[in-house]
């Protein structure tokens, strides 16, 4: 890793360069990442983030300095497939539908978290990693380390939201959310545990140990039975009416 000294406000200080994942740690990752999801992405914003130097000393560099700053950080946009450490075969087994439907609650209770703090998907990776496998990534862990192992869980989360889409489409009709539907939603998972439990407390930590497959299966299967008993009830009625206008009109 190339260290360069920068001076910034007076002060002079050494700064490594990275110019991989594995020399690039976490949270200096993160940083960057974030960085790339302003509403206007700015270079040095960037290469302040991958190397920790602040953007006003990084405007100031000596031209072939900077230049010889971005070609080093170029690994961050190149397309070129990266070097990343092996996924532990006890982790490349892991499938989180058949974890516990408490691992899925908390592991989605950390990628909310993070879209409401306005950061991105992989600050709520290391949580989900700790979550699923008990392996702790921080901050100075190299990104070669850990992201194969966040993207390895960020994928099977959405492929999980595909498969389970219509959960999340099921929004309130006007009467429910006149009758306030809204103050059971706040209560989020623990509403479903509790209708799901029958409303017996003493039920709650044997179903949370449920494989979380099951638990969206079964809520599934809930969705689309009120689905079809809604519809043919609808059917049921505009028949109905159709028979008494028919009567209505012979009359």
């Amino acid at each position: 890793m190339l260290q360069i000294t920068v001076t910034h406000k007076g002060q002079s200080k050494a700064k490594q360069i990275p110019a991989n994942l594995q020399q690039l740690n976490w949270s200096r990752y993160l940083k960057a990442v974030k960085a790339t999801r302003a509403e206007t992405v700015k270079e040095n914003a960037v290469l302040s983030a991958l190397t920790d130097i602040p953007q006003t000393a990084i405007g100031n560099m000596r031209p072939e300095h900077y230049n010889l700053m971005v070609n080093l950080c170029s690994f961050f946009w190149s397309d070129e497939p990266q070097i990343m450490e092996a996924i532990p075969d006890e982790v490349a087994a892991v499938e989180i539908g058949l974890m516990s439907w408490e691992d899925m609650i908390n592991a989605r209770r950390s990628l909310k978290t993070a879209s409401e703090s306005k950061v991105t998907e992989y600050h709520a990776g290391a949580e989900i990693v700790r979550i699923y496998t008990g392996i702790e990534i921080t901050d100075e862990t190299p990104t070669a380390k850990a992201l194969p192992l966040v993207n390895f869980f960020l994928e099977q989360f959405e492929n999980w939201s595909k498969t389970y889409e219509a959960l999340s489409k099921d929004e309130p009709d006007e009467n429910e959310i006149a009758a306030g539907i809204d103050n059971i939603n706040a209560f989020e998972h623990f509403a479903t545990l509790d209708t799901l439990c029958s409303g017996n407390p003493l039920l709650y930590d044997d179903m949370l140990r449920v494989e979380a497959v099951n638990i969206y299966t079964k809520l599934l299967l809930n969705k689309t039975t009120n689905d079809y008993a809604t519809k043919l009830r609808e059917y049921q009625d505009f028949t109905d009416n159709q028979t008494e206008t028919h009567q209505t009109a012979e009359a």
